[in-house]
């Protein structure tokens, strides 16, 4: 953390020594939460995103919306042209956009000017996440993680003991931590609003694998 304190502030330095900060927008991140690296439990997906920028962004902006790593090319793409160019999905031309004609290009993600800009409300999407024999799917506060590997295998990272479940799924406005996996009350409640999310995120999961021919644990 010492190290990483102090590039920053190295880089700070020289952005404020080349009278650009006020242009430049700073954005501090990373690959993964801290704790459960490697996995789609929120100590690996649930990461820092703080961003600077004194002429375009209002201080102290909290964006609640789902957002991810594949929402900064877009984004920037979308910043850097002042909104003039699209970023509806369709084939990217690398020549076009090296050479500055390009109006429209091809992400897997989402702009997120409006919601800095203008602090506008994202709308409603869907997260699907995958790392090793995880996969996962988030829709609003509810997130279900299907675990094919085999749960007796000793994990690489410490968590609750629910996070051994091959299939586990929580409520992250409650339940951060993911301590208590609603599967169990979602079988044991099959007509309750948890069961009725619970087959919602199992079908969005299901239907988002089937490209890939991976096996979705069940439950």
């Amino acid at each position: 953390l010492v190290s990483i304190d102090e590039a920053i502030g190295v880089l700070s330095a020289a952005i404020e020594k080349a009278e650009i900060a006020d242009e430049t927008l700073f954005i501090f991140t990373a690959d993964h939460g801290v704790y459960g690296k490697a996995s789609c439990n929120e100590g690996g997906l649930r990461v820092p995103f703080v961003l600077r920028w004194p002429t375009g962004a209002a201080a102290g902006l909290r964006i609640s919306a789902l957002a991810a790593h594949v929402d900064i090319a877009p984004t920037l793409f979308d910043l850097a042209s002042g909104g003039a160019a699209s970023c509806r999905k369709s084939p990217l031309n690398l020549a076009a956009v090296l050479t500055q004609r390009a109006s429209t290009l091809c992400f897997d993600g989402v702009s997120l000017r409006s919601s800095l800009v203008k602090g506008a409300r994202e709308e409603e999407r869907v997260l699907f996440a995958e790392i090793f024999s995880d996969r996962a799917v988030i829709h609003r506060h509810y997130k279900l993680i299907s675990r094919t590997a085999d749960p007796s295998r000793p994990l690489r990272h410490y968590g609750a003991a629910s996070w051994r479940d091959p299939v586990q799924m929580y409520d992250l406005t409650s339940d951060v931590d993911e301590k208590r996996n609603l599967v169990s009350v979602a079988r044991a409640l099959p007509t309750s609003a948890i069961a009725r999310v619970h087959k919602m995120l199992s079908q969005k999961l299901s239907n988002h694998l089937r490209k890939t021919r991976v096996r979705v644990a069940k439950g």
